[in-house]
């Protein structure tokens, strides 16, 4: 809605010459007026930024955070999700596997969070990637559901909400080399596939 804008700030060791230990904040969030730039509350994240998002109504700042220049399958990212108002840290998410295109995205009613994923092996000498999304309930961090996503070649298909926040809406490439698109529907609620 505009009342609330994010400004992340990042730690770069390399750029201050400075060595950062394990415990110390690599980056931070400022929460600020949407009107007038003025802080509002501010963050400290313990790792890299790697995605930051506000709910709907602006009341809540998602951020996942890792550690900064793994290779896309091997990086980790956890999800804190904090108070806009306050800068209170409301929950703190698992890590989990985290794709190079990869975002969080709210529901429109602020309750809860798509999270992407993904798990990578190696198979027959073959490094293979698994990806899920799942929805979790934001408050109490509960999954309350997670879908595998059909085998393609991009793995981090769009995702969007439909404005009830009833359904949820994807699409993805079915096939290596030429473009073959295609749309599917979830019930939001359930995860449940609807239509294809």
């Amino acid at each position: 809605e505009g009342s609330r804008l994010a400004v992340g700030l990042q730690s770069s060791p390399a750029v201050s010459g400075q060595t950062l230990r394990g415990d110390e904040p690599k980056g931070r969030i400022s929460i600020c007026d949407g009107e007038t730039g003025t802080q509002v509350s501010q963050m400290e994240i313990r790792g890299a930024v790697l995605y930051a998002t506000i709910t709907p109504d602006g009341s809540r700042l998602a951020v996942a955070f890792g550690e900064s220049g793994l290779q896309s399958g091997s990086r980790q990212a956890a999800v804190g999700i904090w108070d806009t108002s306050s800068g209170a840290l409301v929950n703190t998410l698992p890590a989990l596997g985290w794709g190079a295109f990869a975002r969080l995205i709210w529901s429109p009613d602020n309750t809860r969070l798509l999270r992407p994923s993904v798990v990578t092996e190696t198979i027959d000498n073959k490094r293979q990637s698994r990806h899920f999304v799942q929805v979790v309930n934001a408050v109490s961090g509960q999954e309350l559901w997670k879908y595998e996503l059909p085998e393609t070649d991009f793995p981090n298909p769009a995702w969007t909400w439909s404005p009830d926040g009833k359904f949820l809406a994807t699409l993805a490439n079915l096939d290596p080399g030429p473009m073959k698109a295609y749309v599917e529907l979830l019930d939001s609620e359930t995860g449940r596939p609807l239509a294809k």
